[in-house]
C-alpha cells in the first residue's frame, strides 16, 4: 500500500490498532488470572495481557500493510526488517510492571519508522482513557484536542522519573536542578511531556527503541526536543535496538536537563564500574552510641570479617581523625558539630570510591548524623545504633573516662555533661550488652547484603555461586 502524504491511513490503523489492544488489556486486567506473569530472561515481567495485545497490534498493522517490517518487545526480532524502509516499532505494554501493580502508569505504544525516522505514533493509557496520537509534520492530538510542548519554564523544571531509578539513588544529585516527580511507562513519561504536564524526561539507564519510538515524534511534534544525552538524534529500526539513554525536554528546559543528565550518567557510570572491579557498592556503615558502648571493637571486628571476605572496607574512628584532619578542634558543642560533618564528607568520599566505610563515633547529635546520611553518595548510608544503657558503659570505662567525668576533670562529656540524642529510626540496633561481638557483626554483614551493597560470599573471598 502507498503511503499519503500525510500519513493519514498509517495513523488511522495505528490508532485502531492501539484502541483495540487497550482494550483486550483492560478486559484481561478485569480477568481472575489475566495479570499472571512470568519473568523472561531480562528479569522483566510478561503477562497473557502483552501477549494478547501484542498479537492484535501484529494483525492490525501487518494486516494493513503486509510489506512492512515489524519489531516489538514480545516478537523474537526477524532481522529482514533491517531490509525494508518502513518497519513498526511496538511496545504492547511499555509499564508492565504499573499494571500488575495497580498503577495507572502504563501504556500501548506504536510507532512507524521510516528509513530510521519515526513518522507515525500512537500511545494509548487504558487505564486513565488517554490516547494521544501525531503523525510527521500534523502536529500532537491528546483525545483529539492539539497540545503543545513549548510552555516557559516557572521555577525548577519539573522531570518525571522512573520509580525503579529514583529509589537505586541514581539521581540524587539532581534534586537542585530539578524537580523530581516519578513516573511509570516511559512511553508515557514522554507522551506527558508532549501535551505540557512537564518539563522533562531523563532515562540515564538504556532504553529499547520500542520503549520510547511513539513517544519521541510526540515530543518532536509537540515543538519540544529529544535525542541521546551526548547529543545527535536516534535513529530506529537499527540492528541492536538497545539506545544507551535519554532526554527529552521543552525548548527551554532541554540544554540544562541534557547538561545534568550528561553529569549523573558519567557519575553512575564510574559508580557501576568500581562496583564491578571491587565486587560491591561503596557505602556507609556509621556507628553511634554512648562511649563504652563498643563501637570501636564492633567496628574492627566487621572490618576484619568484610576484608577476610574479599571486601574493601576501612575503619575510620576518633582516634585517627583528631590526630590529622581535625587536631584543629576541641570538644565544644560547635567543635564537636564540626567534627561529624568532616568525617561525614570524608566517608562518604570513602563510599564513594566504592569502599564500606566503617564509622566509629559517638556523634550525639540527630542533626549531625542526618547530615552524614545526606552527604553519602545514593543514599548508601546505614546508622546503626550501639544501644547500652549508660550504668554498663560506665562500669565498662575501658578509659577510666567515666570515673574522670564524674570527678568534673572532663567538661562536656557525653551522658554526663553533654547531652546524646538517640535515633530516632536507625537502620539497625544492637544491644551490645546482651549480644557478642560475633552476632554484632553477623547483623551488620545480614543487614549490608539486603541493602545489596555486597553479596554473600564465602571466605575465600570469591563471590558465591547464584545458581546460575
Amino acid at each position: 500500500m502507498t503511503k499519503s502524504a500525510t500519513y493519514t491511513n498509517e495513523r488511522s490503523v495505528a490508532k485502531t490498532a492501539a484502541l483495540n489492544a487497550a482494550r483486550a488489556v483492560a478486559r484481561l486486567a478485569a480477568a481472575k488470572d489475566g495479570l499472571k506473569s512470568r519473568s523472561k530472561a531480562d528479569s522483566s515481567p510478561v503477562t497473557a495481557a502483552d501477549l494478547e495485545a501484542n498479537r492484535i497490534l501484529k494483525e492490525t498493522l501487518l494486516g494493513a500493510f503486509p510489506g512492512d517490517g515489524w519489531l516489538s518487545e514480545e516478537t523474537a526480532d526477524d532481522p529482514r526488517r533491517l531490509e525494508r524502509d518502513r518497519v513498526w516499532i511496538v511496545d504492547p505494554i511499555d509499564g508492565t510492571r504499573e499494571l500488575v501493580d495497580g498503577v495507572p502508569e502504563y501504556a500501548v505504544s506504536v510507532a512507524l519508522a521510516e528509513r530510521g525516522r519515526v513518522v507515525v505514533g500512537v500511545i494509548v493509557n487504558p487505564a486513565k482513557d488517554e490516547i494521544f496520537e501525531a503523525a510527521r509534520g500534523q502536529g500532537v492530538f491528546l483525545n483529539g484536542e492539539p497540545v503543545k510542548a513549548n510552555h516557559p519554564l516557572s521555577g525548577r523544571p519539573v522531570v518525571e522519573l522512573s520509580r525503579s531509578d529514583i529509589r537505586k539513588g541514581l539521581y540524587d544529585g539532581a534534586q537542585d536542578v530539578f524537580e523530581i516527580r516519578p513516573c511509570g511507562s516511559i512511553a508515557y513519561k514522554l507522551a506527558r511531556l508532549a501535551a505540557g504536564f512537564s518539563d522533562g524526561v531523563v532515562s540515564i539507564t538504556p532504553k529499547n527503541e520500542w520503549d520510547v519510538a511513539a513517544g519521541v515524534l510526540l515530543v518532536e511534534e509537540a515543538g519540544g526536543k529529544v535525542g541521546p544525552i551526548a547529543g545527535g538524534a536516534f535513529t530506529f529500526n537499527s540492528r541492536d535496538p538497545l539506545l544507551p539513554d535519554l532526554v527529552a525536554g521543552t525548548g527551554e528546559a532541554f540544554e540544562l536537563l541534557r547538561t545534568t543528565a550528561a553529569h549523573l550518567a558519567e557519575t553512575s557510570l564510574r559508580e557501576s564500574q568500581r562496583a564491578k572491579i571491587l565486587g560491591q557498592k561503596g557505602c556507609v556503615v556509621w556507628l553511634t552510641g554512648l562511649s563504652g558502648s563498643g563501637k570501636t571493637t564492633v567496628a574492627r571486628a566487621l572490618e576484619a570479617t568484610l576484608l577476610g571476605e574479599g571486601h574493601l572496607a576501612y575503619v575510620l574512628d576518633g582516634d585517627k581523625v583528631r590526630q590529622g584532619l581535625n587536631r584543629d578542634l576541641g570538644f565544644s558543642p560547635e567543635d564537636r558539630d564540626e567534627n561529624i560533618r568532616r568525617i561525614g564528607e570524608v566517608a562518604a568520599l570513602f563510599a564513594d570510591a566504592g569502599v564500606v566505610a566503617v564509622t566509629s563515633f559517638i556523634s550525639p547529635y540527630r542533626e549531625g548524623r542526618r547530615r552524614a546520611r545526606r552527604a553519602a553518595p545514593g543514599g548508601r548510608f546505614l546508622e546503626v545504633f550501639l544501644d547500652v544503657p549508660l550504668s554498663v558503659c560506665e562500669k565498662r570505662d575501658p578509659k577510666g573516662l567515666y570515673k574522670k567525668a564524674r570527678r568534673g576533670e572532663i567538661e562536656q562529656f557525653t551522658g554526663i555533661s553533654a547531652p546524646y540524642e538517640k535515633p530516632e529510626n536507625p537502620d539497625l540496633v544492637l544491644p551490645t550488652d546482651r549480644l557478642s561481638v560475633s552476632e554484632c557483626v553477623e547483623r551488620i554483614h545480614a543487614l549490608l547484603v539486603r541493602a545489596g551493597y555486597l553479596g554473600a560470599r564465602p571466605g575465600n573471598g570469591k563471590p558465591a555461586s547464584n545458581g546460575s
